[in-house]
This record gives structure tokens, C-alpha cells and sequence, in this order.
């Protein structure tokens, strides 16, 4: 029997709380703790660079596979403010992480000889796959219900320990303090995306697998990071 919108959204937000990483993984414990290193930092933020630098691999796929033009608009702004920064008058998210890795004590040249870890390299894939493969409504519940709503809530708790504990600048966190606002916004729109769009009970299946995976991948990931450092 398929759920109703709101029973979709509070199962897909219980998942989430269940199973939120970028607040309950040990790494970030760690950081939260004032207990990394400036150079296990700056990996965390060099393989999110990684995963999601070339946002638009991602969002790109989902805008063209949308049948909404409402949703696509929703969906352009997102991306529009990935790529320039404009909508919170930053600047391109790309190159607000080059900032904190620079601040961080890595380069721009180093940057672009980064590895990808092997548990960064099985998210991005994922990510990319679903943007590809999948209804766009499922790949928004992946990518932005289970990443982008949990790193913009605990974004700004990033910023203020940055600064705090780790004596970055307010230039250098720009990039936490950035998402605080917009990856909540993101977050919020995917829910409502997602709810209107997974109607039948095998799409809501679908959607909650989808989910699943994500928020497992998303933990697997930072356990990468214990690993690289270990």
C-alpha cells in the first residue's frame, strides 16, 4: 500500500536521523572535538572536492530527465548556485572548498593531482549512477535528501568549531557557512520534490532503497578517511 506525501517524508526523515554521518560518524566526533589534524582536514575536504566538485555531472543528468518545468527551475537554481554562487551572493562552491584547502595549507596545483579514495570513487560513482539511471525524483531523494539536507544541518556547527577550534578565518569557512543556507533550502525542496513525485508503492520502494544506499555509502565514506589515516 503506497504512503501518503507526508508519511513518505516522515519515513525518509527517519532514516536520515537514524542514520546521519555527517553528525554521528566517529570522524566527525573527531572533528567536532577539536581532534583532527589540519592535514586530516583538509583530506575530508579535498575528497569531498572529489565527490562533487563537477556538481554538475550530477545535477546536469537530473535537470534534463525532469518532466516538470516547475521541478527543473527549482532544480536550475540549485545548480545555478553551485556554479556561481549568486543566490547567497558567495561564490562558486568549487572554489569556495579551494579556499579551505588552501587555508588548510594544500594548493590549487596539489588539487588537481589528488586520488580519490577508493570509498570516494564508490560514492561519486553512486551518485553519478542514479543521476543517470534513475527517475529524476529518485535520484533527488538520494543525492539531496540523504546528502545535501544532512550537511547543510550540521554545516554551520562545521563553521563555528573551523574557526573556533581550528583557527580558520571566516574567508575559509565561507564554504560551511555557504551551505548552512543553502543546502538547508536544497534539503527542504527535495522532500517536497520527492513526495509529490513517488506516488505508487513500488516507486516509494524504490526511492526509500535509493535512500538507503546513499546514507550507507555516505558513512562508508568517512570510514575511508579513519582508514587513510589510520
Amino acid at each position: 500500500m503506497a504512503l501518503t506525501p507526508a508519511e513518505l517524508t516522515q519515513t525518509l526523515r527517519g532514516m536520515l536521523e537514524r542514520r546521519k554521518s555527517y553528525r554521528d560518524h566517529p570522524w566527525i566526533q573527531r572533528y567536532l572535538k577539536g581532534e583532527l589534524s589540519r592535514a586530516q582536514l583538509r583530506l575530508w575536504i579535498e575528497q569531498h572536492y572529489c565527490t562533487v566538485g563537477d556538481v554538475h555531472d550530477i545535477f546536469g543528468p537530473i535537470y534534463a530527465g525532469c518532466p516538470d518545468p516547475e521541478v527543473r527551475i527549482r532544480l536550475l537554481e540549485n545548480l545555478w548556485e553551485e556554479e556561481t554562487g549568486k543566490v547567497t551572493g558567495s561564490a562558486p562552491h568549487r572554489e569556495l572548498m579551494c579556499r579551505l584547502i588552501e587555508a588548510l595549507g594544500g594548493s590549487r596545483a596539489e588539487l588537481a593531482h589528488v586520488k580519490p579514495l577508493p570509498e570516494t570513487v564508490a560514492r561519486r560513482s553512486f551518485l553519478r549512477l542514479v543521476a543517470r539511471t534513475r527517475p529524476f525524483y529518485e535520484a533527488v531523494a538520494a543525492i539531496s535528501v540523504a546528502g545535501e539536507a544532512q550537511f547543510g544541518d550540521m554545516a554551520e556547527a562545521y563553521a563555528r568549531v573551523g574557526e573556533e577550534r581550528y583557527g580558520l578565518s571566516s574567508e575559509a569557512t565561507a564554504f560551511w557557512w555557504v551551505h548552512a543556507k543553502a543546502d538547508k533550502e536544497h534539503g527542504g525542496t527535495a522532500f517536497d520534490i520527492v513526495a509529490r513525485w513517488a506516488q505508487t508503492e513500488t516507486e516509494q520502494q524504490q526511492v526509500i532503497e535509493s535512500v538507503r544506499q546513499s546514507l550507507e555509502l555516505a558513512w562508508c565514506w568517512f570510514d575511508g578517511f579513519v582508514r587513510a589515516t589510520a
